[in-house]
């Protein structure tokens, strides 16, 4: 950000042009760093270690910016240094290249470079190329959630509808503005929330369930919010750290405000979600585990589900995954792991709910849409994301 760069230059002894050194400069013989040359960009001379002396001698500072003079930066790396040889250099990049940690010490420290890792992400510009022109419900949805994100100054929603092998469609993505701190914040996502979508076979469908996150700076008010509406599938979550969690787990009894009320809060294992997403928005074709968008979804929203990715990093000499956040918001990929596990906590009858969608009978159609939940399945052993007696 300084008003003035430069960066130390050599000069090419045969066509005088510039360059900064850097390792693309170099060729050497394999595991052979003392046969190193020194390759012009410009001309394409390559000086091998008996000029090395005469071109660092050759060195100036280059001009490469110029805006003000309020401050200034200088960059200059190890290839121009007086202090190490270009074989040691080498030597020291060939020693760290199989070991991360240690590459990027030489990167930042030799090369005097910024250090970017290549993690495993999401390429959120192919995900908003394919998007799809639908309106209405498609129809291989069969069941609607919704996950929530609360933010300091507005919520962040998204009805997600899914189908056989979990295949998905989004919905709809809404910001609510407003003070999470106010009931009128939490009436806008009440309404949302109470909304039912037609299908394209001529239903409507309501929401089944919701999670909301609980994990910030108004878990009060979104306790009091998921405690009335129980009774509607509307839950509160937390995300936990840990690859060893499941992506959801049976409920705990948390106790909270002046006069102990308890509200079920269900944990979910954010890691392995967000894992489970990554792969999903990565398969190629509709079928099992495909992600459908719809045409409405901006280009911040994939920016959003892209925004983490996961790396690794060496702990006690093993190797371990962690999410790395690359974007400043992450909205979009957070909802998107709460509705995984409001998902696994319907557990939903696929075959029973097409069965429901497929009649055409409009006294039985009214029926669907007014007494009936979206089938659940009841378990008999318990497991991760079970709950018991929630119809």
């Amino acid at each position: 950000n300084a008003d003035q760069q430069y960066e130390w230059h050599l000069i090419c002894p045969d066509c005088r042009e510039s360059q900064m050194p850097a390792l693309r400069h170099f060729v050497w013989e394999k595991d052979k760093p003392e046969t190193a040359v020194y390759t012009c960009a410009h001309c394409g001379t390559a000086h091998d270690f008996k000029n090395e002396s005469r071109l660092k001698a050759s060195g100036l500072w280059v001009e490469t910016k110029n805006t003000g003079w309020l401050k200034k930066a200088f960059w200059m790396n190890q290839w121009a240094s007086p202090f190490a040889n270009w074989a040691e250099t080498i030597r020291e990049f060939l020693d760290a290249k199989d070991d991360r940690s240690k590459l990027q010490a030489v990167v930042n420290t030799a090369f005097a470079e910024c250090w970017t890792e290549n993690g495993e992400g999401i390429e959120s510009d192919d995900l908003f190329n394919r998007r799809e022109d639908y309106k209405d419900l498609p129809e291989g949805v069969l069941v609607l959630v919704a996950a929530v994100d609360v933010q300091d100054d507005r919520l962040e929603a998204e009805v997600i509808g899914y189908g056989e092998g979990e295949e998905s469609w989004g919905i709809s993505y809404k910001t609510i503005w407003g003070d999470p701190g106010q009931p009128d914040t939490w009436e806008r996502l009440d309404a949302l929330l109470l909304t039912k979508f037609k299908h394209e076979n001529g239903h409507s469908l309501p929401i089944a369930a919701t999670g909301v996150d609980s994990g910030g700076h108004f878990t009060k008010e979104v306790y009091d919010f998921c405690k009335t509406r129980f009774h509607r599938r509307v839950f509160a979550l937390k995300g936990m750290a840990g690859w060893s969690r499941p992506i959801v787990s049976a409920p705990s009894e948390k106790k909270y405000g002046r006069n102990p009320r308890p509200v079920k809060l269900f944990m979910v294992g954010v890691d392995e979600a967000k894992r489970v997403v990554h792969g999903r928005v990565k398969i190629g074709k509709p079928g099992p585990g495909y992600c459908h968008f719809p045409e409405s979804y901006t280009e911040q929203y994939f920016n959003m589900l892209g925004a983490e990715e996961i790396r690794t990093k060496k702990i006690k000499g093993v190797e371990k995954p962690y999410w790395h956040q690359t974007r400043a918001r992450n909205e979009s990929l957070d909802i998107r792991a709460y509705a995984l596990a409001i998902l696994n906590l319907l557990d939903p009858a696929w075959e029973l709910l097409k069965q429901k969608l497929a009649k055409t009978d409009n006294t039985e159609t009214e029926e669907i849409e007014e007494t009936e939940k979206p089938a659940v399945r009841a378990r008999t052993k318990k497991r991760a994301g079970y709950v018991n007696g929630w119809r």
